[in-house]
């Protein structure tokens, strides 16, 4: 009888034994396996900081609404670019015609629309840029310069920008495209919100890319209009 109760003494501290070591290594590896992962989140990190830049890691938004902004301020610029502009509709052609275009005609037919590009082309072309006499500056700077005038500002600036390009698409329509008043083009309603909203990726491009939104005197802004206006 005291053999059997020293035999169950015995398997019990055995089975206790056990237990308290099966314990003891999950909670070590437990341990080990946390201390590694922040180890490699922090490497991760480390590394991180050491491939990027000072100048990236000010790039980085502290917010959503910083985000949302500096992704409006990137898609703005993107968007200000001549290649955006060449293409405005300007005027339709309501009359089958044909112009002129080096030693080959260029036939305009009804439907046809004329674009902005069309209007810069048709400014170099039909005006030269010989010396005016009175003035002594080229032709078609002072031609842009007379349109300025018309303007009771002394400076140009966004606002006034739109009214010098409706008033070269009038100038280049009438001496380029309809010279003989035969109605072949009719320009669009200047005073029409859907025009001035096209025209003002025009404004856009020039007051923000040329001008740096800082205001010219006219006598500036026709020189570099010329300028400008060949790019397109």
């Amino acid at each position: 009888m005291g053999v059997v109760v020293f035999l169950l003494i015995l398997l019990s501290f055995i089975l206790y034994k056990c237990r308290s070591d099966a314990k003891q290594r999950y909670s070590s590896a437990t341990e080990h396996s946390a201390t590694s992962d922040e180890d490699e989140l922090q490497s991760r990190h480390d590394y991180r900081d050491d491939m990027m830049s000072e100048e990236d890691q000010l790039m980085i938004p502290v917010d959503e609404d910083d985000t949302i902004v500096s992704l409006k301020q990137r898609i703005d610029i993107s968007e200000v670019s001549v290649s955006n502009v060449r293409y405005i509709p300007i005027a339709s052609v309501e009359k089958d015609f044909a112009i002129r275009d080096g030693l080959n005609p260029h036939n305009y037919v009804v439907g046809d629309t004329i674009t902005f590009r069309d209007i810069c082309t048709g400014f170099r072309d039909s005006i030269s840029n010989e010396l005016h006499k009175k003035s002594q500056v080229p032709t078609r700077q002072h031609v842009l310069y007379e349109l300025c005038q018309r303007i009771e500002q002394e400076s140009i600036g966004s606002e006034q920008i739109l009214t010098v390009i409706v008033y070269v698409c009038f100038l280049v329509i009438r001496r380029r495209f309809d010279p003989k008043k035969k109605a072949n083009v009719q320009m669009r309603d200047k005073d029409s919100a859907e025009f001035k909203n096209d025209l003002q990726a025009i404004v856009d491009w020039m007051w923000q890319t040329k001008m740096h939104e800082q205001t010219m005197t006219k006598e500036e802004f026709a020189q570099n209009l010329c300028v400008w206006l060949n790019e397109v």
